[in-house]
């Protein structure tokens, strides 16, 4: 019986972000590709949790008994084994067995920016380790994530595959202008807009900072806020906290929006400004990780740590050449280059 690739399925079980958004465009375009007589794939999640993925034809979705603390390190491994699986995680995952396929989106997490513990860093070190140790194919979402991941975990660059996120999912969404009756504050290309969840590499601190400067500037900011970003938290008459927004209210937002702004220090990828370009928003974003490997000459730079930035002399910036990027990182093409990894590691 020839291999076949098994999805860890436990990160579509959780509340969606970007890495969920990569599952789920990525699988439900490899699905509609897939040819079930050269490769076979699945998806398994455990039987105490729902999933959260549209049906698929070609990929089988299944649960497998749930069992606490032993689920992750006894059942998934057994089942791989019984089933001559290769595992797959697409989300920053450990493998539960060598030869396993991982997705690392970025290794950002070791960052001083986070202020997380030495135990804590330890941890993630320790799973780093592991990831090295037991994958045969190492994934990331960009060069610059590639370089990083080669430099620090000391692997050669051929392990590791560069696979980029899409944009397309925006041309299915049905913008909500309702969000506009909740914020009538929020004119027609009058406000500044950035998404993103409030933690620090995000750097909201930017915002903050250029608001205060900028009190005649309405600055909006949706995304789920998180424990280490409370100290961007801050009252000011011309910044508006939206809380997580529905996708179609992210994408009245972004058609409508002054300029989309993205002050962020660390990214795998970075996709909301791409999402934003494909709402036809002109993009602002920082000049840091990378973002300028994504984007080239599509968006306007700034300094993360410039809070004297001008925003009209932003606005006054020309950028070129959408179409191409919009060309050129498509979901298609993302689940064309998984197929192929996919291919190559159930020849080997």
């Amino acid at each position: 019986m020839k291999k076949k690739i098994i999805i860890d399925g436990m990160p579509l079980c959780d509340v969606h972000s970007g890495m969920q958004r990569f599952m789920v465009e990525s699988l439900t375009r490899l699905d509609a590709m897939l040819d079930i007589k050269e490769l076979k794939v699945e998806i398994i999640y455990p039987s105490n949790r729902e999933i959260h993925i549209p049906e698929l034809c070609n990929i089988k979705i299944k649960s497998i008994p749930y069992f606490p603390k032993i689920y992750r390190y006894i059942v998934l491994p057994l089942y791989i084994k019984w089933n001559r699986g290769i595992y797959c995680n697409m989300a920053n995952g450990e493998p539960v067995k060598k030869g396993s396929i991982i997705c690392l989106h970025d290794i950002n997490t070791l960052s001083p920016i986070f202020g997380f513990s030495k135990k804590e860093i330890d941890e993630r070190v320790k799973r780093f380790e592991k990831i090295k140790k037991k994958s045969k194919v190492l994934v990331t979402v960009s060069e610059t994530s590639k370089a990083q991941i080669c430099d620090y975990m000391q692997v050669p660059k051929e392990k590791v595959k560069v696979i980029c996120n899409g944009w397309e999912h925006m041309d299915k969404i049905v913008k909500d202008n309702g969000i506009f009756e909740k914020y009538p504050q929020l004119k027609v290309k009058e406000y500044i807009y950035s998404l993103g969840s409030i933690m620090p590499h995000k750097n909201f601190k930017w915002i903050k900072e250029v608001a205060k400067r900028n009190p005649n500037l309405i600055f909006a900011i949706a995304g789920n806020m998180h424990k280490l970003g409370n100290q961007e938290m801050v009252s000011a008459s011309n910044i508006l906290y939206l809380g997580r927004v529905t996708d179609e209210e992210n994408k009245a937002l972004m058609e409508r929006c002054r300029i989309f702004v993205f002050p962020s220090k660390l990214e795998g990828f970075g996709i909301p400004p791409l999402e934003a370009l494909a709402c036809g928003a002109k993009i602002a974003i920082s000049r840091a990780s990378c973002l300028p490997e994504i984007y080239g000459e599509c968006a306007v730079y700034f300094d993360p740590d410039d809070y004297e930035v001008n925003i009209e002399d932003l606005e006054k910036q020309a950028i070129v050449g959408v179409d191409k990027l919009l060309e050129k990182y498509s979901w298609k093409k993302t689940a064309k280059d998984w197929y192929e990894i996919f291919l190559a590691a159930v020849s080997t």
